[in-house]
C-alpha cells in the first residue's frame, strides 16, 4: 500500500542461497494496482488481532481494513476482501482482487491519535475495532449491512481504562476463538514496570 494504491505481486520462487549464494536481481512488476477509495492520503492499513486464512476463498475470504482521517476529530474505516477469481497464474494474471463491501465512519478519534490500532472480523459482516487513545481502550464493533450504499451499524465503548494519566499508552490483544482479551498496562508501579490484565467476555446463552 502506497499513495492510497494497493498493489498485488506474485511472490518469486524460492532461491536456496546455500547453493546460489549471489543469485541474480530480478525486477518485478505488480501484477495489479487498485486506487484506494478513501479520499486523503492519510490512511493506513489495519493489522489483525489473529492470524488470517493463508488463502482466501468465497467461503472464508481474506478481510482487510484501510483507516483514513475522516476529520481532524474523526477516521473512518473502509473494508475490503480479496475476491478470488479463477485465472492461470503462469499467465502472470492475478488470483484474486481488492473488493469494496463497506465502511464505518465517524469513529472517536483522530488519525494522529488512533494509537495500536487493531481489527478482528468476527463473521462475513462483523468487525471488531481496538484503539488505544491516551489511557484508555476503546472498541467498536461495525455490523455491515446487506447493500454497500447503507451505513454501518456500529457500537462504541471503552474496554479498559488506567484512570489516570501515564506516558505510555496502554496496548491490547484480542482472541476471538477464546472471548479473551490480554491488556499490557505499562503504567503500574511495580517492579517490572508493567502488569498484564487478563479479560473474558461471555456471550449469553440462547433459549
Amino acid at each position: 500500500m502506497l499513495n492510497n494504491t494497493i498493489s498485488l505481486w506474485q511472490i518469486p520462487p524460492l532461491v536456496n542461497r546455500s547453493i546460489n549464494p549471489n543469485p541474480p536481481i530480478e525486477v518485478r512488476r505488480p501484477l495489479s494496482r487498485h486506487i484506494l477509495r478513501a479520499p486523503t492520503n492519510s490512511s493506513t492499513m489495519m493489522q489483525p488481532t489473529s492470524w488470517p486464512p493463508s488463502v482466501s476463498s468465497k467461503a472464508h475470504p481474506f478481510h482487510f481494513d484501510i483507516l483514513w482521517g475522516e476529520t481532524s476529530l474523526t477516521t473512518a474505516l473502509h473494508h475490503y476482501v480479496l475476491h478470488p477469481i479463477d485465472n492461470d497464474a503462469s499467465e502472470g494474471l492475478p488470483s484474486c482482487f481488492p473488493l469494496f463491501i463497506g465502511e464505518t465512519r465517524d469513529i472517536y478519534a483522530p488519525f494522529e491519535e488512533s494509537l495500536y490500532p487493531r481489527v478482528e472480523w468476527l463473521s462475513p459482516n462483523d468487525m471488531l475495532y481496538i484503539l488505544t487513545k491516551y489511557s484508555d481502550i476503546k472498541v467498536m464493533l461495525s455490523t455491515l449491512p446487506t447493500s454497500t450504499d447503507l451505513p454501518s451499524k456500529k457500537t462504541l465503548g471503552i474496554m479498559w481504562s488506567t484512570a489516570q494519566n501515564i506516558d505510555v499508552c496502554p496496548d491490547a490483544e484480542f482472541c476471538p476463538f477464546s472471548g479473551r482479551a490480554c491488556v499490557m498496562n505499562r503504567s503500574a508501579g511495580s517492579s517490572v514496570g508493567a502488569e498484564i490484565r487478563v479479560m473474558d467476555y461471555l456471550l449469553p446463552l440462547s433459549r
